[in-house]
């Protein structure tokens, strides 16, 4: 079944500029970082329907101050003031017989799963912190360290859920902390010759202490709270990237990254709505500066498909079944264009 949910705008600005006194810079963005969900339904004929619904917004606003200590050294510190919106469900409706007989409805549909479609928006905060150093003309050495964002709770007004026996609770509000994780990441710049740049980076995102287990509080009926075992890894990432002047008014670059899938095989029928499955990508793009202060940017990523496939008699909708397993596809294209102005 394929996700009807494929499409998402990600609108951005940003600035930098001198302030302070000689040396410092001032800058930062408001921008979307992430967002993404999907949106299956599934005829199940005359016995009823499954549905997987998700939807997660994450916009952040990043203040920045940068200092050069000399003509080696920079550091810089960035504040990440942060919202964002989180809806899912996974739900199986089935019509039950009521043994009633004409006009009146022959069946009723009985809904399970977990509904939280109806959510507000939760705020977060978080740092970061990066440094420069400029071993010679040609090398440059960076570090920089993400701390966790945390967040306010998501709340949703909800009715009843049913996750099986043992696992029920009635309408109110249920609520969650679904933080970001902290992050460090080593990067390396060399410039061969004046107008030629290579990066290279090697990125760590410690996605275990944020989703683990997604622990849902609410009105459950005899236990403070209902936890997904979500089980997301540590995920390791390492880019590559190069830009070439070809002249004072055209750059072009390109890049490819891979990182470790944070889900893996053994917990991907945990994950069906939440399929953050993506290893390899590849990018390309270029700058034209138009004159009077003004340039244009596009860029566009590919990102090559992936599948996980589960264990058999774990699919969601044929629990237990040995002859089922679950299977999640993914691939991703991302398209950009941007318009930047020099004072």
């Amino acid at each position: 079944i394929g996700s009807h949910s494929n499409v998402y705008g990600i609108p951005a600005i940003g600035w930098v500029a001198p302030a302070f006194a000689k040396n410092w810079v001032f800058g930062g963005g408001l921008y979307g970082t992430s967002g993404m969900g999907v949106n299956y339904l599934q005829d199940l004929g005359a016995s009823g329907y499954a549905q997987g619904f998700s939807s997660i917004s994450f916009m952040q606003m990043a203040p920045s101050v940068a200092w050069k200590v000399n003509h080696r050294l920079a550091v810089g510190v960035t504040l990440n003031v942060a919202a964002e919106q989180v809806s899912f469900q996974q739900t199986m409706t089935q019509y039950f017989p009521t043994g009633m007989s004409a006009p009146y409805p022959t069946s009723v549909p009985v809904q399970g799963g977990l509904n939280l479609s109806t959510p507000n928006w939760s705020y977060g905060v978080g740092a970061t912190l990066g440094v420069l150093y400029k071993v010679n003309d040609m090398v440059t050495l960076g570090a920089t360290y993400k701390s966790p964002m945390i967040f306010t709770p998501v709340t949703w007004q909800a009715g009843g859920q049913n996750l099986g026996p043992g696992a029920s609770g009635g309408p109110g509000q249920y609520s969650a902390h679904l933080n970001y994780p902290q992050q460090i990441a080593l990067g390396l710049a060399i410039r061969p010759i004046p107008q030629w740049l290579i990066s290279v980076e090697g990125q760590w995102i410690n996605w275990r202490n944020t989703m683990n287990t997604f622990k849902i509080y609410g009105p459950w009926q005899g236990m403070p709270y209902y936890g997904l075992p979500m089980h997301w890894s540590n995920e390791w990432v390492a880019n590559i990237g190069t830009q070439y002047t070809v002249n004072n008014w055209l750059q072009v670059r390109a890049g490819y990254t891979h990182g470790t899938n944070p889900i893996g095989n053994q917990n991907i029928s945990n994950n069906l709505i939440l399929p953050a499955i993506m290893t390899n990508a590849v990018t390309v793009g270029a700058t034209q500066k138009l004159g009077m202060g003004w340039k244009l940017t596009e860029a566009y990523m590919h990102s090559f498909a992936v599948t996980n496939t589960g264990q058999p008699g774990t699919a969601f909708l044929a629990p237990g079944n040995p002859n089922v397993s679950p299977s999640t596809t993914m691939s991703e294209n991302s398209y950009g264009l941007q318009i930047g102005y020099d004072f």
